[in-house]
C-alpha cells in the first residue's frame, strides 16, 4: 500500500476529437519479492492489454464509452494467473442553456495489492452516477445526483469485506476567469457489507456489524496560481453511524504541480485517510501518504521521471496482530518512456520498495524492474 508510478496502461480514453481509438500494450516485469515479506521469493509476470474507446459529440451531447482486457501471466505461480477486464460509459448532456446532465458507469478489475492479500485475489470495482447541474451563467454550479459505489472480491476467503456504498449528493461551485474553481458537496450515504456473515479476513473483528450510514462534507478547490504552478486541494468531515465503523473523522489530499521549466515539471502531493473497518482485507485505521517527482521532457520523443514516495500506515489492535505503525517508502530512481510515433512507445523502470514493520513478516525489501511496448492507433 505505497503509492508508486505505474507504466501499465489503464483505461483507454479517445481524444475530445476522436471517434474510435484503440491500444495494445506488452509488459515484462521482475520483482525479488513478489509476496511482499521477509522470505523474499521473486516472479516474472508478463502483462499483455487491449482495449478500445469511443468518443462522439452529437449536438450538446457527448457519448462516450470503452472496453478493455488485460492479461497477466506469471512465471512461477501460475495459479495467480488472471484476466482482468474494464469498461464503461458515460452521456454528458446539456438541456437548454442552464441545465447540464451527466450519466455514467464505470467497471474495471485488478489484482489484489500483494502487500494487503499474498493469495489470489481480483477486485472488482463499479461506480455509477446520475447528476443534474445548474448552470446559470460561466461561474457558478449547482450539482446534485446519486452515486453508486461498489467493490467486490473474488477470492472465497474475501467476500466478507465486500461493500457497496449508495448515496445523494447536492453542491455549489465557483470558477473564475482564470479556471480556477471552489466548491462545496455535502454527501448523505450508506455503505452496506452484504456478505459480513461469511468469515472475514483475520484482521476484521469478527461478528460485529461493520455497515453504517455516513455523513460527508467535502470542500475542494483548484487553484491556478501562474501559468507554471497549480495547486489543488480537497478536505473531508465525515461522521459514520454503525456498531464498528462509528465516530467523527477527516480525510485530506494536497497536490500540486510547477513547471520549473519548459522541459521540468515537478509534481508532488499529501494524503491523509481514515478508511473504514472492512475496506481493505489489513483494515488500518490511519494513512498518510507523501511524493516527490521530477518530470524531465528531454527531447519531444524521450520523456524521463523520478519518484520518491512515503507511506505511514497505523493500526487498531485486531484479532492477530498488535497495534502497531508501519512505513513504507518507494524509490523510482528512473522511469523512461520513449514515443517512436505517435502510435508506438516504449517503457523502462526500477524501483526499489522498503516497508519497516514491527510484525517480522512485513518486514521486508523488494525490487522492481519493467519494460514494455504500447501502441495506439
Amino acid at each position: 500500500m505505497v503509492l508508486f508510478c505505474s507504466l501499465v496502461p489503464g483505461r483507454v480514453m479517445a481524444d475530445a476529437n476522436d471517434t474510435l481509438r484503440i491500444s495494445a500494450s506488452l509488459r515484462q516485469s521482475w520483482d525479488d519479492n513478489y509476496n511482499r515479506s521477509s522470505d523474499a521469493r521473486p516472479e516474472e509476470i508478463t502483462i499483455a492489454a487491449a482495449g478500445l474507446a469511443f468518443n462522439k459529440k452529437i449536438s450538446q451531447q457527448q457519448l462516450s464509452a470503452n472496453l478493455g482486457v488485460s492479461r497477466y501471466e506469471h512465471n512461477r505461480r501460475d495459479f495467480l494467473d488472471a484476466t482482468t477486464w474494464r469498461g464503461g460509459a458515460a452521456w454528458i448532456g446539456q438541456l437548454g442553456n442552464a441545465l447540464r446532465t451527466r450519466l455514467s458507469w464505470n467497471r474495471y478489475e485488478q489484482p489484489v495489492d500483494r502487500a494487503e492479500f499474498i493469495g489470489k485475489d481480483i477486485l472488482t470495482f463499479d461506480h455509477r452516477q446520475a447528476s443534474i447541474s445548474l448552470v446559470p451563467g460561466n461561474h457558478w454550479r449547482f450539482p446534485a445526483g446519486v452515486r453508486r459505489n461498489a467493490l467486490e472480491h473474488s477470492n472465497p476467503g474475501q467476500l466478507a469485506i465486500n461493500y457497496e456504498d449508495r448515496e445523494a449528493f447536492i453542491g455549489i461551485g465557483y470558477v473564475s476567469n482564470r479556471r480556477s474553481t471552489i466548491s462545496l458537496e455535502l454527501v448523505r450515504g450508506e455503505r452496506d457489507y452484504p456478505r459480513q456473515n461469511l468469515n472475514r479476513p483475520d484482521d476484521i473483528p469478527p461478528g460485529a456489524d461493520l455497515n453504517y450510514d455516513y455523513i460527508n462534507t467535502a470542500l475542494s478547490s483548484t487553484w491556478v496560481v501562474t501559468s507554471k504552478t497549480q495547486l489543488e486541494g480537497r478536505v473531508d468531515y465525515f461522521q459514520r453511524d454503525g456498531e464498528v465503523n462509528d465516530g467523527n473523522g477527516s480525510q485530506v489530499s494536497l497536490d500540486g504541480r510547477w513547471k520549473a521549466t519548459d522541459k521540468l515539471s515537478l509534481p508532488s502531493g499529501y494524503q491523509f485517510a481514515q478508511p473504514a473497518v472492512g475496506e481493505t482485507s489489513d483494515s488500518p485505521s490511519e494513512v498518510q501518504r507523501l511524493f516527490v517527482e521530477a518530470e524531465w521532457q528531454a527531447t519531444p520523443k524521450l520523456e524521463l521521471t523520478t519518484r520518491l514516495s512515503h507511506a505511514r500506515l497505523a493500526y487498531e489492535p485486531r484479532t492477530t496482530l498488535p497495534a502497531r505503525t508501519e512505513k513504507g517508502y518507494r524509490w523510482v530512481p528512473l522511469a523512461a518512456r520513449y514515443q517512436f510515433t505517435e502510435q508506438f512507445g516504449l517503457t523502462l523502470a526500477g524501483s526499489l520498495l522498503k516497508q519497516q514493520s514491527p510484525v517480522a513478516d512485513r518486514d521486508y525489501i523488494a525490487r522492481e524492474f519493467s519494460m514494455g511496448m504500447q501502441f495506439q492507433f
